[in-house]
């Protein structure tokens, strides 16, 4: 396996940073698939009880909806920083209390589960006869 690697480094320099480079970068986002894969995947954080530290775009993954149904029970807020915002700061920023921007969000949540079409419902596409 040295000697491999010696006759790389000596034929190929450049291309032997780039190929370890490469892996390294490969590796690192190959960990971060799994890790994130390990979290979504343990039942304690599927629908959770929404709290105050937790982020719009956590509540969506956690719930399983679209981060759009979410964000629409948010409404329109001022960003007093870049990057995520925790539902406590959304409520401070739209000068509401916590627990009314709570209920907004399970209220979108419940509107959106209760319209969600699901694989096993059988649509009626049978066009009634006349006679």
């Amino acid at each position: 396996m040295i000697r491999f690697v010696k006759r790389l480094w000596n034929t190929a320099p450049i291309a032997t940073v780039v190929l370890v480079v490469s892996l390294l970068v490969a590796g690192v986002f190959t960990t971060r698939a799994v890790a994130f894969w390990i979290y979504w995947n343990d039942p304690a954080h599927r629908a959770q009880a929404i709290e105050p530290w937790m982020t719009p775009k956590y509540v969506a993954h956690s719930w399983d909806v679209p981060p759009q149904v979410v964000r629409d029970a948010l409404g329109e807020f001022k960003r007093d920083k870049n990057g995520p915002m925790s539902l406590d700061q959304v409520a401070k920023s739209q000068g509401i209390a916590l627990e009314d921007l709570i209920a907004k969000i399970e209220t979108a949540i419940e509107t959106f589960e209760a319209n969600r079409t699901t694989p096993d419902t059988p649509t009626d596409n049978t066009s009634k006869d006349a006679s």
